[in-house]
C-alpha cells in the first residue's frame, strides 16, 4: 500500500470515529436535554459604579514605572564577575580539559566546600558526576572529583 493509501485509509479512519463520538441530539434529532441556566446581573447602576472603579483602581501600578534610559557606549568590555581566586581555580579546570562554561557557579560552590569543614566528599563527587554526565570532561569520576579538590586547594585553601 502506498502512501496515498495510508493516507486515505487514515481519513477514513478519523471520519468514523468522530461520527461515532456524536451526542444523542445528532443520532436522534431531537433537543438535548440540558438546559443552561441565564446568568443574573444586578440593575443597580450603583453598583456597576463601583465595580468598575474598583477594576481601575486594580489595574494601576502600585510602584511608579522608571524611566527608560538610553543605551551607553563603554570602551572596553567589563571585568570578570570572579574574584582572583575563583578565576584561577576555573582556569585551573579549564586547563585540564572540563568545559566550565555555564557551571561555573556549582563548581565554585565544591571548591568552597573542599576548603570547608566538610572538606568537600559527597559535593565534589556529586559535581564531578554532574561533569560525566553531562560531558563536560573526559576524565573518570574518581579522578574529576581529585582534580576539583586539588584546584580548590591551590585557589582557596
Amino acid at each position: 500500500m502506498g502512501r496515498k493509501g495510508v493516507a486515505k485509509l487514515s481519513v477514513l479512519a478519523c471520519a468514523a470515529l468522530l461520527t461515532a463520538c456524536g451526542g444523542e441530539a445528532t443520532v436522534d434529532n431531537t433537543d438535548p436535554t440540558a438546559t443552561v441556566t441565564p446568568l443574573t446581573r444586578p440593575s443597580s447602576g450603583a453598583t456597576g459604579t463601583a465595580t468598575a472603579t474598583q477594576r481601575s483602581e486594580a489595574a494601576r501600578p502600585t510602584q511608579s514605572v522608571g524611566r527608560d534610559m538610553p543605551g551607553r557606549e563603554i570602551s572596553e568590555a567589563p571585568a570578570s564577575p570572579y574574584s582572583e581566586q575563583e578565576q584561577a581555580y576555573l582556569d585551573g579546570l579549564k586547563d585540564k580539559g572540563v568545559k566550565v562554561d555555564g557551571v561555573e557557579g556549582p563548581l565554585i560552590g565544591a571548591a568552597i566546600d573542599v576548603c570547608g569543614e566538610n572538606g568537600g566528599g559527597v559535593v565534589t563527587n556529586a559535581i564531578a558526576g554532574q561533569l560525566i554526565e553531562q560531558n563536560r570532561t573526559e576524565l573518570t569520576a574518581a579522578d574529576a572529583a581529585q582534580l576539583i579538590t586539588e584546584q580548590a586547594k591551590k585557589a582557596y585553601c
